[in-house]
């Protein structure tokens, strides 16, 4: 495949791989912007849905690729600088933010019902615009300040997204919890211009050019993931034969899940291991006697 301009993002599904960028014709074939090509047969598809400006940025996510960039429209819609598309058909949802107070949208963090659009923002505001994920519409969730985001990638429920304060300051790694829109930035070392972002569920990577901030010569810079936070506060309450406990979540991701384990000695987990899923309580029936419990996530 040869394309007369530059495919500057990709995205891909089980069946089709998504390009984006700034092209008219690949392998000679009219296609503007936005194309895909059928991985079981390697072809070009005959979709073309054909933005009328660059395409900086795609994304999956169950049964809809959200395209980001500096276009306006769409063969018979209207879409400035943000559109979904249907994988299965590859029609045009419902899905209209506009630019949502950002100049351009750089990332997207989605989760279940609602969208996080990461970018550029319009004067000094957030750059990142909480949007439901079916109509687009404005969502009033809390946002880091005044930041204006470069780049972002998604792991799992966590996001994150390099970027500075409008005012000008520290360049910094902004983190938010998708499931509870918890969000944080730090400042950091990140002091070049393009920097990117990648990550794990284990390692956030960002990359910049030759001038990284305070790592002259350097290109990456590798952080250890934030980890859902330790339960705190655990408490216990024995009436009769029945034990209850209760804990508080800890800070940093949401947990997914919290095992009990409870033993007659130490360590011990003969009583029963329990997935209490998000349950802060729990209590159950025991025999007279010593035991002991341990909650982790």
């Amino acid at each position: 495949l040869t394309s007369n301009g530059s495919v500057d993002t990709l995205a891909a599904d089980s069946r089709r791989l998504y390009l984006g960028g700034r092209f008219s014709l690949l392998s000679g074939t009219p296609r503007l912007n936005l194309a895909s090509i059928d991985l079981a047969t390697a072809a070009l598809s005959s979709w073309n849905p054909s933005p009328d400006g660059a395409v900086a940025r795609l994304a999956i996510s169950s049964d809809a690729l959200f395209a980001a960039g500096a276009f306006n429209s769409l063969i018979g819609y209207g879409r400035a600088g943000v559109a979904a598309f249907s994988t299965a058909t590859g029609e045009v949802l419902p899905f209209n933010p506009g630019r949502a107070g950002l100049f351009e949208v750089k990332a997207f963090g989605i989760h279940r019902d609602r969208v996080l659009l990461a970018g550029t923002p319009l004067g000094a505001e957030s750059g990142f615009r909480w949007v439901d994920r079916i109509s687009g519409t404005p969502l009033a969730l809390a946002t880091p300040g005044a930041v204006a985001m470069q780049d972002g990638a998604q792991a799992g429920d966590s996001f994150y997204a390099v970027g500075f304060p409008t005012d000008g300051s520290t360049r910094g790694l902004a983190f938010v919890d998708l499931p509870t829109g918890r969000a944080s930035m730090s400042a950091s070392d990140l002091g070049a211009l393009g920097v990117s972002v990648a990550a794990s569920p284990s390692y956030v990577v960002a990359g910049g050019g030759a001038s990284f901030g305070t790592r002259p010569g350097g290109s990456l810079a590798v952080y250890r993931a934030p980890l859902a936070g330790a339960p705190r506060q655990m408490q216990s309450v024995v009436t009769g034969n029945t034990v209850t406990l209760g804990w508080q979540s800890g800070t940093g991701p949401a947990t997914t899940a919290y095992l009990v384990e409870a033993g007659t000695t130490a360590g011990g987990t003969n009583v029963g291991v329990f997935n209490v899923g998000l349950s802060t309580r729990v209590a159950g029936a025991l025999a007279p006697g010593t035991y002991l419990s341990l909650i982790h996530i």
